[in-house]
Formats: structure tokens, C-alpha cells, sequence
């Protein structure tokens, strides 16, 4: 893929939405409670809204004690609608900064000569915004390595094993696996399925929300003005035959 198609990722981006321990198993129909999920598609606007069955924390619990769990795990939620997971995490994965996000793959000049360029093409754009897209037949990676700004995640697609993550996430792992590193006891009785990842704080409608607004104060958050409004990371897991096949990743 040429960098000038990559880059074309970019304007189509919102598209990619509208396809998009305490623990239960999804057959388990018991205790079914409904929630909702509204997150960015567009920076500072809640314009992708989605109901379903939360699985997680365990719908069987009261509202009280799921929050703790939620706290305990730093996963607030998992909602099922149709063959997608949408997860809800407070875990620290969801900045665009690539000298802050501890979890991203590492990427920098250093890298891309040492490591990248081996197993790569390296397409840079001489102009501003100065994109670099790392790229082979498997895998399209664009970031901005700024000298006059932080370095940050733009797009990606993975699917092939040489990205790997620093928590261990890479493609190939099985299910159990993939929520083991999420830090939950989670079973799930579907082979092929999409998760989609994101920040908490993408969300103001979930089941959570009055939870974590009464105990924590976080302005932005709890009291939005409409206009300071946060973007995050979103990440986008597939699986066939419980394996993980692709990774995207965008904001």
C-alpha cells in the first residue's frame, strides 16, 4: 500500500463505526441487563450510540457491588450486541502520545532505522502535517513524529507478529488469553467476534456513569462544557476460531 492510499485511511475513519472474576459466560441469560454505549466518532462529538446485554461486570450483581468490581479490574464494561464486544476500560492504553503510551508498540526515528526499515517500507511526507507510514503487505502503520510536538499514534492495521505490545497483546493469542491480559475473569462462548476497546470516559450514557461521577471528580467528564471534550484511542480486535487476527487502532 502506498502512503498516499494510507492516507486516505484517514478521511473514512467514522466508517469503520457503523460495522463497528465476576465474570459471566454470554449463554447465560439469567440476570440479562441492558445498557448503552455513546462514544467519538468525530473529536469532541458523541455520534456512535449503541444498546445491549452488559456481560461484565456480572449483571446478576447490584449496581454497588459491580462498581467495585469495576474499580478492582479497571474494566467497567462489557456490552454485547450482536457478534461485538464493546469494552469500557480505565486502564492508562488510550492516549495518541507515543512517549506517554506505555503500551503502544515502540516507534521512533531510532526504531524505524534500526528494526522497521529491516522488515518494512518506510514512506515519509516531507510536508506538514509530516506523516510516516510504516507498511508491508500485512500491516499499515501511520504516526507523527514531531520534533516541535509530541510523537503520536494516528491510524493502524496489524495482522501480521511483528508488532507486539508491551502488556503482552500481539496477534495469534487466543481469547483467554486476550482477557487475561485485560486483567478479567471473563469466558465467552463465541469463535469469531469483534471487541471493540476504548476509554471510559468515551462514554456518559453507560451503566457506570452516576457511579463514577458521585465517588471521583473529573470536570471534563462529569461536567462537560461541550467544547473540552477528550479524544482517545479505540481498539479494534478480531477473531476467528477464538484467535486474534487483526488489530486496528484509531481515535
Amino acid at each position: 500500500m502506498h502512503f498516499k492510499n494510507s492516507a486516505l485511511i484517514l478521511l473514512f475513519l467514522p466508517l469503520l463505526f457503523g460495522n463497528c472474576n465476576n465474570g459471566i459466560e454470554s449463554s447465560d441469560k439469567e440476570c440479562l441487563y441492558k445498557d448503552s454505549i455513546n462514544i467519538n466518532c468525530d473529536y469532541g462529538i458523541r455520534n456512535f450510540y449503541r444498546s445491549g446485554n452488559r456481560l461484565y461486570p456480572n449483571p446478576c450483581l447490584k449496581d454497588e457491588e459491580a462498581f467495585k468490581i469495576a474499580e478492582k479490574t479497571n474494566s467497567y464494561s462489557i456490552l454485547e450486541k450482536s457478534d461485538t464486544l464493546y469494552v469500557l476500560s480505565g486502564k492508562k492504553i488510550f492516549s495518541e502520545n507515543l512517549d506517554t503510551n506505555q503500551y503502544l508498540p515502540l516507534i521512533n526515528d531510532s526504531m524505524i532505522n534500526i528494526f522497521y526499515s529491516k522488515k518494512y517500507q518506510i514512506v515519509k511526507d516531507p510536508d506538514p502535517p509530516k506523516w510516516t507510514a510504516i507498511e508491508n503487505e500485512k500491516d499499515s502503520i501511520i504516526v507523527r513524529l514531531q520534533k516541535d510536538n509530541f510523537p503520536y499514534w494516528v491510524n493502524g492495521k496489524i495482522t501480521d507478529t511483528i508488532f507486539q505490545f508491551k502488556n503482552g497483546l500481539k496477534v495469534g493469542i487466543d481469547k483467554s488469553r486476550f482477557f487475561r491480559i485485560l486483567g478479567i475473569d471473563f469466558k465467552y462462548n463465541k469463535d469469531d467476534f469483534t471487541v471493540l476497546l476504548t476509554s471510559i470516559f468515551e462514554s456518559n450514557v453507560s451503566w457506570y456513569y452516576r457511579y463514577y461521577c458521585s465517588n471521583y471528580t473529573y470536570e471534563i467528564y462529569c461536567n462537560p462544557d461541550g467544547f473540552h471534550v477528550r479524544s482517545y484511542l479505540k481498539y479494534f480486535f478480531k477473531f476467528k476460531n477464538n484467535k486474534l487476527v487483526e488489530i486496528k487502532i484509531h481515535s
